[in-house]
């Protein structure tokens, strides 16, 4: 089955914080345990060579190896899964994306125009400061790095170009992502399941794409973007997951190329190169 690879920046500050994660999600397990199955699952030997990696401040990119994590608490009597520590690392990868991305939300770039409240009233500015920061908040739930790791799953098959495609748009994406049979690396069970569109952006970026962003028709900014993502790709990887049991080959073809449309964003410009 199809997984993700998450690879991520590790400091002092990021290692002590997936085992602060890593012990909340699994309280019944020593601490020492815990120490060498994460320096394990970041790629080191043992606990002792992590903090000297980055004891003086070095700041190291690692790729998760959950196998090796898993198998060390195992080996010691744990049965556990990978869970907790790709959700610790997804959300270090987060963290890294919303720091150089202020205004990305759980919902997209921002939040959109003001809502109408239930007394009819709409919001004021405060309000909708408030709800952005709840959304932005939201990105680091487990629930919305799952929906993180499953976009990985998708945008890791994906080839980047040197212009956007506004055929990529992030909401057309996210509805593919949510359909995906994926897995942890281990097997636990990833997807299908629900991705929220800014959780899909935040896979992208963290995968190393670029997006543009648009205006709606009020000059309000739009929570959906595109990407440079290449055509073929996507055409590839909407070919690949379709759930399609029963038809013939030139179905599936014919379904994907269908697909392909669905994440078109309007735009005047057909192509905009990065900058």
């Amino acid at each position: 089955m199809l997984t993700f690879k998450l690879c991520i920046s590790i400091t002092a500050a990021t290692a002590a914080a997936i085992k602060r994660d890593v012990a909340e999600a699994l309280p019944g397990i020593k601490s020492s345990h815990l120490s060498e199955a994460i320096a394990r699952g970041l790629g080191f030997n043992t606990h002792a060579s992590l903090l000297a990696s980055v004891g003086s401040g070095s700041e190291l990119t690692c790729q998760i190896s959950a196998r090796a994590y898993s198998a060390f608490l195992r080996e010691r009597g744990h049965d556990v899964d990978e869970r907790p520590l790709c959700i610790a690392a997804g959300r270090i990868a987060i963290r890294a994306v919303m720091g150089a991305h202020p205004m990305l939300t759980h919902w997209g770039y921002g939040i959109g125009r003001p809502m109408r409240k239930s007394d009819s009233k709409w919001e004021s500015a405060v309000e909708h400061h408030a709800r952005f920061l709840v959304e932005r908040e939201r990105l680091l739930s487990d629930e919305g790095i799952e929906e993180f790791l499953r976009s990985l799953v998708l945008v890791q098959l994906i080839v980047p170009m040197k212009t956007i495609n506004r055929r990529s748009g992030s909401y057309g994406l996210k509805h593919r992502a949510e359909k995906l049979n994926c897995s942890y690396p281990c097997g636990t069970t990833l997807g299908p399941d629900y991705v929220a569109n800014g959780s899909l952006i935040a896979a992208a970026v963290h995968a190393g794409f670029a997006y543009k962003t648009y205006v709606d028709d009020l000059g309000h900014e739009d929570v959906n973007v595109a990407f440079n993502m290449s055509q073929n790709s996507l055409d590839e990887a909407s070919y690949r997951f379709l759930a399609s049991k029963g038809l013939s080959e030139e179905q599936k073809r014919s379904a994907a190329r269908r697909l392909s449309g669905l994440g078109a964003v309007v735009d005047d410009k057909h192509a905009n190169p990065i900058p």
